[in-house]
């Protein structure tokens, strides 16, 4: 018979991605040459981030007249599904409607804070005919952006993913956004 552990398998489409995005979050130390990396201004940094990030959830009265808000918010971060359950069991009791509201709003929060940066970079295909950008790249605070802030990158968005994103009150896509403002020289190169 055949060992089927060693014939050659082809990347899904997922592996593929995943290893684009590792490879450009690691485009500094592995001192790529293919790639030129730049970072976004405040001025158009707030709009990219607008267009990516959902607007922050708002607590409705209802949830802030809650009285097991603590338990509530341990529950949701230790990962428990079923709430009800967790406060029973903690001797907090039944849950009300203020309790399920807040737990709503607390679960769009932590989601909220998750998709949130405070930088950016885009990443384009260095020494090609046009600008192709291959990656958008967020992550921690950069005070002066140099190649070190690129060591905070914690998520990176690939071109397929920013494709159909509006920008502005035009909404023209994410991808020509960022396009236009590398054309206008109004992002700093940080790499190479």
């Amino acid at each position: 018979a055949e060992n089927i552990t060693i014939l050659p398998t082809k990347p899904s489409r997922k592996q593929i991605d995943e290893s684009v995005r590792s490879r450009l979050i690691n485009a500094v130390a592995l001192g790529l040459k293919d790639v030129n990396i730049y970072h976004i201004p405040m001025q158009h940094f707030a709009i990219v981030q607008s267009a990516l990030v959902p607007p922050s959830p708002l607590m409705l009265k209802t949830a802030n007249l809650s009285k097991k808000k603590d338990i509530i918010m341990e529950a949701i971060e230790e990962g428990e599904s079923d709430i009800p359950s967790y406060i029973k069991a903690n001797g907090g009791g039944s849950m009300n409607l203020n309790d399920h509201e807040f737990a709503k709003y607390y679960s769009m929060l932590l989601r909220y804070e998750g998709v949130t940066f405070q930088s950016a970079f885009i990443a384009t295909k260095r020494n090609a005919k046009t600008i192709e950008i291959i990656g958008l790249l967020v992550g921690s605070g950069c005070i002066i952006p140099t190649t070190e802030c690129l060591e905070n990158v914690n998520k990176v968005y690939l071109p397929k993913e920013m494709l159909f994103v509006g920008v502005g009150t035009d909404k023209i896509s994410l991808m020509d956004y960022l396009k236009n403002i590398i054309l206008d020289k109004s992002c700093q190169k940080i790499y190479p």
